[in-house]
């Protein structure tokens, strides 16, 4: 009778220890209940490139500043933007992007009124710093970081005509007339009121220069086949948008933007699965 009891107690044992073997095997036991199904996210071929598209504001950067500048333009004209990125490994990376824009300031003062609006066009190359892995658990959201060198091409406009087309001098008191204020005057001097259309050419004689970009960004991964982004840029240039008396140092941009990253690649289905699986657990524990 001992011995039977003795022989039922290491059969118990024996199934007991195989039982918790198998479950340590079940994926879904496996998987880190803090960490969840976010952990993991679906791996990517880095030997595809990534497609971005974008759109936002620019602001001028320079000496022709005022505060009307900033109440008629509100600091930002319209800018767009697209290019290809290429990852490599999980950190680092290279881009190519262009960008198509407008970017306009004035300054009043007592010497001279100046206002201008240019057409740019750059492109250029950065080197890529992903951070998507300092980030602990979640990684919804990847801070990046870029900077480069490229070509910059724009076309200048002055708006210095009225709608009739009566040429703006500037007085001391501040108003815009049809006259200047240091000549005789031919009949009484009319105030002129802006029209804002920037009708002449004051393209300087060289008009592309290299442009440095510098890029700071946040990366939204909120679907497998594309990503959400907001991102800034600063351009350094070597030129200036006009020619006139006042500006001493270089001119430079600011682009704020917004757009979506496509990824041109193939997913490796195990890592979805094992989302999936955690996904299915994160689930099943609620």
């Amino acid at each position: 009778m001992k011995k039977e009891l003795a022989l039922h107690a290491c059969i118990i044992l024996l199934s007991s220890f195989f039982f918790q073997e198998g479950q340590s095997q079940n994926p879904i036991q496996s998987v880190d209940r803090d960490s969840g199904w976010a952990e993991v996210e679906p791996a990517f071929k880095h030997s595809y490139p990534i497609l971005k598209l974008y759109g936002g504001g620019i602001m001028y950067v320079g000496d022709l500043t005022s505060r009307e500048a900033l109440r008629r333009f509100w600091g930002f004209c319209p800018g767009f933007g697209g290019g290809l990125e290429q990852r490599f490994g999980k950190w680092l990376g290279v881009s190519a992007n262009v960008t198509y824009g407008w970017v306009a300031s004035e300054k009043r003062s007592q010497d001279e009124f100046v206002n201008f609006k240019s057409r740019i066009l750059t492109a250029d190359a950065r080197l890529m710093l992903h951070l998507d892995y300092l980030l602990a658990r979640r990684r919804s959201v990847a801070p990046y970081f870029a900077a480069g060198a490229g070509y910059l091409n724009f076309r200048t406009f002055s708006d210095m005509k009225d709608a009739d087309g009566r040429t703006y001098y500037l007085w001391n008191d501040g108003q815009l007339r049809d006259q200047p204020q240091d000549q005789v005057q031919v009949g009484f001097p009319q105030v002129l009121r802006r029209d804002y259309k920037f009708e002449t050419d004051i393209t300087p004689a060289r008009n592309q220069f290299v442009v440095f970009p510098v890029s700071a960004g946040f990366q939204f991964k909120i679907h497998r086949y594309w990503h959400y982004h907001l991102e800034a840029t600063y351009c350094f240039t070597l030129s200036k948008f006009t020619t006139s008396n006042l500006q001493v140092h270089k001119d430079g941009f600011l682009f704020v933007h917004a757009g979506l990253r496509f990824f041109l690649s193939q997913m490796d289905n195990g890592a979805y699965e094992l989302r999936k699986i955690r996904e299915q657990y994160k689930n099943a524990i609620r």
